[in-house]
């Protein structure tokens, strides 16, 4: 955990399936530092944060049906479907060579 907590942290922080209070509870009673958690917790979630904002932002500004199929917001909305694939493709750029025979 000491040498690949990073790499967990991203990988729980970009999953939708565990919740992030249990995410939280789980990795503190690990031997991994507070800041290296901090730091990762906060770099890992604002791909998700930015696309999030930008679907709200696309969203709050329909006012009727023809607004819907605009450019901005189908590739918001897109980018929020394509987001675990990005991810995907993102931790098999950073993970670790020990773990590369592990897939």
């Amino acid at each position: 955990m000491r040498r690949e907590g990073a790499f967990y942290v991203v990988a729980l922080r970009l999953l939708p399936v565990f919740p992030f209070s249990l995410t939280n509870i789980t990795l503190g009673m690990t031997a991994m530092r507070t800041t290296t958690f901090y730091v990762v917790s906060q770099l890992s979630t604002l791909p998700a944060i930015a696309i999030y904002a930008n679907a709200g932002t696309r969203l709050a500004e329909v006012k009727s049906m023809s607004d819907v199929v605009t450019p901005e917001l189908i590739s918001a909305l897109c980018l929020l479907g394509l987001l675990p694939w990005i991810a995907k493709a993102a931790f098999k750029l950073i993970r670790p060579a020990g773990n590369k025979d592990s897939e």
